[in-house]
């Protein structure tokens, strides 16, 4: 048998909180598919944004093998938004400096519980 939530009980909101939000410029690099809530400490996150903040640079395509060959490269202020526990890499910068900023979404309750 259920019993209905007393007349005094509220409901627990959620608000949502982003996390690590920083500014990088990459240069040469390659990065290595991954999921970016595997851990302990990153399992709360739900989405992971990366706005691109400049043309000048040579690759550095953000792609998710899991669902095909395609990648993406946004133009200065647009952004990838995807699940962190999608797989997903970055492409080797082969000229110029790759800037972005990024940050991951996580939801939290009031008590700062995830």
């Amino acid at each position: 048998m259920q019993t209905a939530p007393a007349a005094h009980a509220r409901p627990v909101q959620s608000y949502a909180v982003l996390e690590r939000y920083i500014v990088s410029c990459y240069a040469a690099e390659d990065g290595r598919a991954h999921r970016d809530n595997t851990t302990k400490g990153t399992a709360h996150r739900w989405f992971a944004v990366s706005i691109n903040l400049n043309s000048e640079s040579e690759g550095g395509e953000v792609s998710f093998p899991e669902y095909g060959p395609r990648s993406f490269k946004p133009p200065p202020g647009g952004a990838v938004v995807f699940s962190c526990s999608i797989l997903h890499g970055v492409s080797k910068v082969t000229s110029g400096c790759r800037s972005l900023t990024s940050g991951r979404l996580s939801f939290c309750s009031p008590a700062g519980q995830v």
